[in-house]
């Protein structure tokens, strides 16, 4: 029997179970996707940012908020979502920093999600 992970601050383990039936081993699966596609979904963000592609920046920022919020990853989400925002209003000025800001979320989600993969 797998023992349980402790909750944490970064996502809402309960819910994430809960939206998935329970299902702990689908929840590793989604994990392991996710952690898979991150470094891609990443690179699309930046690489929109650096081309300040207002559009592009929207889409991809959309995406990751998307994938994120399968874990119930407030935080992350909320980051996220203040990139698509500026990416969709046109308005880049400090899109740097609010991807920087995306990113240490992401740092801090990672290895919880690395734990759910691991159990």
């Amino acid at each position: 029997m797998k023992k349980p992970l402790a909750e944490c601050d970064v996502f809402d383990h309960a819910g994430a179970r809960a939206a998935l039936g329970d299902d702990d081993e689908l929840l590793a699966e989604m994990a392991e996707l996710y952690l898979s596609d991150l470094p891609g979904l990443l690179d699309q963000v930046e690489a929109a940012i650096e081309s300040r592609d207002g559009d592009a920046i929207r889409r991809s920022a959309h995406q990751l908020k998307g994938a994120s919020s399968n874990f119930h990853a407030r935080s992350t989400v909320e980051a996220a979502y203040r990139v698509e925002r500026m990416g969709r209003d046109g308005d880049l000025e400090g899109v740097e920093s609010a991807f920087a800001a995306l990113r240490s979320e992401i740092d801090r989600l990672r290895p919880e999600l690395e734990k759910l993969v691991a159990s």
